[in-house]
């Protein structure tokens, strides 16, 4: 049997391996220890959708000559499957506006797949039952078109995913961008932290509450940024080593911070933001271009 990858053939040992899943398995492993992800699959020259593990996994070896998979650098692996999810919302949509009943069964079977990917990517999306609970329409999910009235509130939530897949998409195509961007609104959210204990103090807990979570979400989003710039840019404007320097200081803090929220210690809270937190992100201008030089 052939092992084929990117189409060039690889000397990949086999051990006990009975079933074509088994054998897809180890090699996601092999691929992903190098950062690679497999994207397509082609067994004996038919081609089997990687995410449809039930079409493929139970092929027994015995039956296959050769295996070619198709693998990208996850990073470019993880644009595409936004961009995927991004084309998946819109072809819902479509078909839910135009009341075009032939794509509806197709989209439905894709629907289980579509939220578990969304759940990888947008862990706040997961409800208390551990799903992203998109598109829940009984006849849609039964592969049927909605009611009129029903299709109203899911064109709604399509168009919020959409919003979202597609501010994540930007993090791929511009990167040093976007990571300048995050630094600056980080840089911009020192003068909210000064409310937060006073809203805490008159009860205003949710607004608070708000501010941290987007406090958090922007450094998120930094962490998340800083090794797709390095892959893309070989001379960033943007200060890396200083960004993962302020990452590395204010992540306890902001651990120390959640814990003091959960104990309503709203001194102790007072005390981080004012003395801890916002002195940081107020020195985050010198991180970003033109701005002072590197820290």
């Amino acid at each position: 049997m052939e092992i084929l990858v990117n189409r060039e053939p690889i000397d990949f040992s086999l051990e006990n391996e009975s079933s074509l899943g088994e054998v897809i398995d180890e090699l996601a492993d092999w691929l992903r220890s190098g950062r690679f992800a497999i994207t397509s699959l082609d067994v004996n020259d038919q081609t089997y959708a990687i995410h449809d593990r039930d079409a493929w996994a139970d092929i027994a070896l015995h039956n296959v000559r050769e295996i070619s998979v198709e693998a990208l650098p996850l990073s470019e692996a993880d644009h595409a499957t936004l961009i995927a999810l991004d084309e998946y919302c819109a072809l819902l949509a479509h078909a839910l506006e135009t009341r075009d009943d032939g794509p509806i069964g197709e989209l439905a079977e894709e629907l289980p797949y579509v939220r578990g990917r969304l759940a990888e990517f947008f862990p706040s999306l997961v409800d208390e039952n551990g799903r992203v609970g998109i598109c829940t329409d009984r006849k849609l999910e039964s592969g049927l078109m909605p009611d009129p009235a029903a299709a109203e509130p899911l064109l709604a939530e399509l168009s919020g995913l959409r919003t979202i897949l597609q501010t994540r998409e930007r993090e791929y195509q511009e990167p040093e961008r976007e990571l300048a961007l995050s630094l600056g609104q980080l840089a911009s959210a020192a003068v909210q932290l000064v409310d937060v204990p006073v809203q805490l103090q008159t009860g205003d807990e949710s607004t608070a509450m708000q501010t941290v979570i987007r406090l958090t979400e922007l450094l998120t989003r930094v962490l998340r940024l800083v090794p797709l710039v390095e892959a893309r840019t070989s001379d960033p404007a943007v200060d890396i080593e200083g960004v993962r320097r302020f990452a590395e200081e204010i992540t306890p803090q902001l651990t120390e911070l959640k814990d003091a929220f959960e104990m309503q210690d709203s001194v102790l809270v007072g005390d981080l933001l004012e003395y801890e937190i916002a002195p940081r992100l107020e020195h985050l201008d010198r991180l970003l271009p033109d701005r002072g030089g590197n820290a």
